[in-house]
This record gives structure tokens, sequence and C-alpha cells, in this order.
């Protein structure tokens, strides 16, 4: 048999793609087809390596975009941790006292300055850069702990601990 142009050549791959899905047999393929089983062979060989080259593609696009976000996750959250602590400096200097009437002890009211409770969220900024950075080292692989101590400086027995290191900074990261 002869070679196939390139467009006889796709039209059989497709019905052998169709046939392969549908759960045929090589030999039953070549069969309906009337095609040499080694054809097939070659054919779904051929659809195989496009796939894989698809699905590669598909999951180098969904690593970019996973890195991605996570890298914007880390930005705002260092932006929004970098404005807490404007916002708390401002609050330490008195930039949101107001002025309120206070009693005295002997009955009458002054006039006193004082700030409005302060919570900071700079913790929460802090555990969110936290959570990312170890989901962003779980999907680099590089999760796993660098140092396992089973027993305590004076060697007896201590609960296990381990230490995970993430070389991670504001200004850049690893290259996944």
């Amino acid at each position: 048999m002869g070679r196939s142009s390139d467009p006889e050549r796709e039209v059989r791959r497709a019905n052998v793609y169709r046939l392969f899905v549908a759960g045929q047999s090589y030999r039953a393929i070549a069969a309906e087809l009337g095609i040499d089983k080694d054809t097939v062979t070659d054919d779904v060989r051929a659809l195989t390596g496009r796939l894989d080259t698809w699905a590669l593609g598909q999951k180098k696009r969904a690593l970019a975009y996973v890195v991605a976000t996570y890298q914007r996750v880390i930005d705002e959250a260092w932006a929004a941790y970098d404005d807490e602590c404007a916002r708390e400096k401002d609050w330490l200097d008195g930039k949101y006292d107001r002025e309120h009437q206070v009693p005295d002890p002997d009955g009458g009211v002054h006039k006193e300055l004082k700030a409005p409770p302060f919570k900071s969220l700079k913790v929460a900024w802090l555990n969110t850069i936290r959570e990312t950075c170890m989901a962003y080292s779980k999907l680099a692989g590089v999760d796993a702990p660098q140092k396992v101590a089973l027993t305590d400086t004076d060697g007896k027995n201590a609960p296990l601990t381990f230490t995970i290191s993430i070389d991670r900074t504001r200004e850049g990261g690893p290259d996944l």
C-alpha cells in the first residue's frame, strides 16, 4: 500500500481515533477501514503523541496561570499589609483622634482627644502570604521537610519537629 497524502492520512487518522475511542481493537479497526494493523498502530501512536503534546501544553498553561494567580495574591497581600502598616502608624501618630466629652470625677465634663479602637489586620495579611507561599512551594514540589529532629539537643526523646525552608522574598520567587 502506498503512502497516503496528508489530507487522506488525517481523514484516516480521524476514523481510527473515532473507532479507537469507541473501544474497538486494532484488528477490528484495521478490518473496518480496510488498512493494515500496523498502520492502525502507527496512527494511534501518532494521535497519542499529539494528545500528549496538547496535554503538556495545557498543563504548562494551567501551571503558568496558577503561578501568576499565586503571585498576584502575594503581591496584593503585601500591598494590603503595607497599607495596614501605614494605617497603624497614622493611628499611633494620632491622626484618627477625635474630640470626646469625658466626665470629670467632680461631676463636670471636659473635652479629650481619644483614638477609636484599632484592630490591625497585619497578621491576617501575613497569614495570607504564608499560606499562599506554602501552596506555591507545594506546587513547585519543595514542600518536603529539609530537617527532621527525632530527639532534642540532649539526645532525649522530643516531639517530632521539622523545618520547611521557603526561600521567598517580596521581590522574587522560584522559577517554575
